[in-house]
Formats: structure tokens, C-alpha cells, sequence
């Protein structure tokens, strides 16, 4: 994910529990606009439970890259590695800050 975010032009993060997160400049920093999902699934989540939103996020990424578009305000592009919190607490403890953080940037 972080090699794909980064040939899309974001500069990329990665925290200790594997969680990814991308941006995109914009041509006010002011505040950002995030879009992603989880990339894995869930009993009965189906086949594109949660990483459908981080390809769709990617997408709309390269394809303003490919266009020379910049967007207005910076774009977040977020990729957790885990939906389910109860599944494993320490994807979280470390995502959390961090996220907060890209949040408030």
C-alpha cells in the first residue's frame, strides 16, 4: 500500500502496527479531507469489505496525479490494518495517536 500511495504522489506513514497513511498536498493546508478504510475483512464481511475504500481513495489520488490536478485542500488517505478493535487492541493503541495527530495537521 505505502508503494502504490507513494507512485500516487503522497508522502507516506507507516505506524508500528502497520497502519498507512498517505497525503496529498493541496493548495490550502489549512484542513484536510480523509478518505480510506481497513484493508482486511470480517466473517461475513465479503470480498472487498473495507479495502474497496482504500482502492477508491488510491484512485481518486492517481488520477489526479495523471490529470496535474491539485486539490483545494490537502487529501488523507488512510489505511488501517485492522477494522475490529477487540481483534488485536495494539493495531489500535498505536493507530489512534497517530491518526489524531494527521487529523489535527
Amino acid at each position: 500500500m505505502a508503494c502504490w500511495m507513494k507512485a500516487a504522489g503522497l508522502t507516506v506513514e507507516t505506524d508500528a502496527a502497520g497502519n498507512v497513511f498517505g497525503r496529498l498536498a493541496g493548495k490550502d493546508d489549512s484542513q484536510s479531507v480523509a478518505s480510506g478504510s481497513h484493508v482486511d475483512t470480517v466473517p461475513a464481511g465479503g470480498n472487498f469489505d473495507g479495502v474497496l475504500g482504500v482502492l477508491a481513495a488510491l484512485e481518486v489520488a492517481e488520477a489526479w496525479k495523471e490529470t496535474g490536478y491539485v486539490p483545494d485542500n490537502p487529501m488523507r488517505l488512510l489505511s488501517f490494518r485492522m477494522k475490529k478493535v477487540h481483534v488485536s487492541q495494539a493495531a489500535y493503541s498505536a493507530a489512534v495517536p497517530i491518526w489524531v495527530s494527521l487529523m489535527m495537521n
